[in-house]
């Protein structure tokens, strides 16, 4: 009989994990996606589509994450309420990963500060590495919350500004329905427009002079899809993953 496989047994290289504890490795498979942003944005719609889930995916746990606002027991501040990771393969079918949900920046001054501490605990002892730190944005998002600046802030004096260099934006409700197309066209406010503007509200946040890149995922293209609706979720989506694939080494949360 063969001899029993223990975690210390288990190469990076079948983990995707370089250079991550083989413990840790087998818990959250690489690569690691850690969603932030404010109230409203998004964020567990997203996280349920890059897993492959429906949008409006309602968790059966007692876990106050990952689910929407149309199922939420209370929505008065925003449905996730708790930073959870959940496992799965990329839009259902491809490389396993990590997604971690996170509750929003922006509610009061008391559940702002509890989330961050919650968000801290969860990346410094738990999560330990990540690969990319998502920052989401409604396409109609136009200044940063008190409590998202607050967050940004805190991470960066913690873990240092190179964490940023594992950092993307990710545009949220950005219809590619052809009403959407037009409005934007007709506004001079694309993607490269959109990007530029959340880099400036950024650059006095997270201290890193290099602007964040970008991608435009509608967790609701599939309504009314049309072709070219599915097609720049896929492009965006994989666009998202390669960005990731590309950290081969996660960002080690630890303190500076």
């Amino acid at each position: 009989m063969a001899p029993a496989t223990s975690a210390s047994d288990i190469l990076p290289e079948k983990t995707r994990c370089v250079g991550v504890p083989p413990h840790n490795s087998l818990r959250y498979p690489c690569p690691r996606f850690v969603i932030l942003g404010p109230t409203g944005s998004g964020k567990s719609s997203l996280g349920n589509v890059l897993l492959g889930r429906d949008k409006e995916w309602k968790n059966p746990d007692q876990e106050e994450c990952f689910t929407v606002g149309a199922f939420s027991r209370d929505v008065a501040g925003g449905v996730t309420r708790e930073v959870c990771a959940h496992t799965g393969y990329w839009l259902g079918d491809g490389v396993e990963v990590t997604v971690v949900d996170t509750p929003g920046f922006g509610n009061s001054l008391e559940e702002e500060e509890a989330s961050i501490e919650q968000l801290v605990d969860f990346l410094k002892d738990d999560l330990q590495y990540v690969n990319v730190f998502v920052l989401t944005f409604k396409e109609s998002d136009k200044r940063l919350t008190r409590g998202l600046q607050s967050m940004m802030k805190l991470l960066g004096r913690m873990f240092g500004r190179q964490m940023w260099s594992f950092g993307i934006l990710s545009a949220t409700h950005w219809g590619y329905d052809p009403r959407h197309v037009d409005i934007r066209n007709t506004s001079g406010y694309g993607e490269e427009e959109w990007t530029g503007h959340l880099n400036r509200l950024l650059s006095g946040v997270h201290e890193d002079p290099q602007p964040l890149p970008s991608v435009f995922i509608d967790s609701f293209y599939d309504v009314g899809q049309t072709e070219f609706a599915d097609h720049k979720f896929r492009e965006n989506t994989e666009k998202l993953l390669q960005f990731a694939l590309e950290r081969v080494e996660p960002f080690e949360c630890k303190d500076i």
